[in-house]
């Protein structure tokens, strides 16, 4: 019988679902965790993680972590199903349509998928060193990013081509102190912490800020933006950054209003001195 269940997620076509379930079996130190994912009705591999402390049953998200595996996505097109696994050992992988990938110490983003569900990127750990995996191609990056200088990375994002990566990397701060020692991703939420953009394996300026957008790719990948909010030793102004270029500070980047990336300019709302700008930007 399953003791947690993770969200039903149904394909886009609504031709399957899936979901992951966890097993738990108590133990005289600790207990096991036995985490499967279901797919049209069928279970999809099992895997076993040490449950350590309260563990709280019924229906949830998953973490691999801490189920031994994730909550299932499905791509855009729904023909691919996409999931990360943790073994007992201690490793890890991400499982594409049943099949498990090359193993890691840590998977530390969820996997990132292109809308046509055939390119795949994501980051990991080995051997304390940080590694970028796009497409199947394991690149390390322990001489950009030293595993002593980081405590998480957050939401990993792919090109429309699959063929770019990008993601957040916070410096060890807050995460640290909150006392991010087992491997537990720990939300920061909206405080100020020191992130930097990390697009293709390269490190973009560091910012003490609120928060950091994830990264978003022009339709034709040959572009990239995000913005920052709240930067700390600039009045607490907020800008884009479009192509590693920072833009002009404004007061606040209203996020309810839809950004539009055409070509390598992205237009937005600004807002400075109480009045409301439409701003178009480009790297020069």
């Amino acid at each position: 019988m399953y003791k947690i269940l993770g969200p039903f997620q149904f394909s886009p076509d609504s031709q399957h679902t899936a979901y992951g379930a966890v097993r738990l079996k108590a133990g005289f130190a600790s207990g096991k965790a036995f985490g499967t994912v279901v797919v049209d009705g069928k279970e999809s591999g099992q895997y076993e993680v040490r449950a350590t402390g309260t563990v709280t049953t019924g229906p949830q998200s998953l973490n691999h972590f801490r189920d031994s595996v994730s909550s299932p996505v499905y791509s855009l097109d729904g023909r691919h199903l996409v999931y990360i696994a943790q073994s007992a050992l201690g490793s890890a992988a991400v499982v594409v349509d049943g099949k498990p990938g090359p193993e890691f110490s840590q998977i530390i983003v969820e996997p990132a998928m292109s809308r046509d569900g055939e390119h795949l990127g994501y980051l990991a750990m080995q051997d304390k060193m940080l590694v970028q995996v796009l497409n199947g191609k394991v690149t390390a990056l322990g001489d950009v990013v030293p595993a002593k200088s980081f405590s998480l990375a957050e939401s990993a994002e792919i090109s429309p081509d699959g063929l770019r990566l990008g993601s957040i990397v916070t410096k060890v701060g807050l995460a640290t102190k909150l006392g991010r020692t087992d491997g537990y991703p720990i939300d920061v939420g909206s405080t100020h912490e020191h992130r930097r953009m990390l697009v293709d394996g390269k490190l973009e300026n560091e910012y003490d800020c609120m928060e950091m957008s994830p990264l978003m790719f022009s339709p034709d990948s040959l572009h990239h933006a995000y913005f920052v909010k709240r930067i700390k030793g600039r009045n607490e102004k907020s800008m884009f950054v479009v192509d590693g270029f920072e833009g002009p500070p404004y007061d606040g980047i209203p996020t309810d209003v839809p950004f539009r990336f055409q070509g390598p300019v992205i237009t937005f709302i600004g807002l400075r001195d109480g009045v409301l700008y439409r701003v178009s930007q480009q790297a020069p």
